[in-house]
């Protein structure tokens, strides 16, 4: 019995062999569809029950700020989405009509099934 709890613990003790760490990070998601114009970048769809929806906002909407920085093209929205982790708390500064307004909203989980969009035969658009 001893020489079997001793081969027991030899194996509940022994070390685990080290190998790569997986990357658990989930890429952040808004759930919506935009354009750069001249102003920053206008929400042309809005999805439902997508966290942007949730958190108010509607397409033309114009996205000015996230987190307090400018944007001005789609790669950086896309980018600062992407790589946000989910439940992460953020505030989007954009223009309604002729009002400037700060819009909280927790970054959500990317579904499995959301769209990408080929932008040509070298790129794809993963949309935020």
């Amino acid at each position: 019995m001893a020489a079997l709890t001793t081969l027991l613990l030899m194996f509940t003790c022994a070390p685990v062999p080290k190998g790569p760490t997986p990357d658990l990070k989930m890429p952040g998601y808004l759930g919506v569809q935009f354009d750069e114009v001249e102003k920053g970048i206008l929400l042309t769809n809005v999805y439902d029950e997508s966290p942007a929806k949730r958190a108010g906002l509607e397409p033309s909407d114009v996205i000015t700020q996230i987190s307090g920085r400018q944007v001005r093209d789609m790669l950086t929205v896309q980018n600062m989405i992407y790589e946000t982790p989910p439940n992460t708390l953020i505030v989007i500064g954009i223009l309604r009509g002729d009002k400037v307004l700060n819009v909280k909203l927790r970054v959500g989980h990317r579904p499995k099934d959301f769209p990408v969009y080929p932008l040509n035969q070298n790129e794809t658009v993963i949309l935020p």
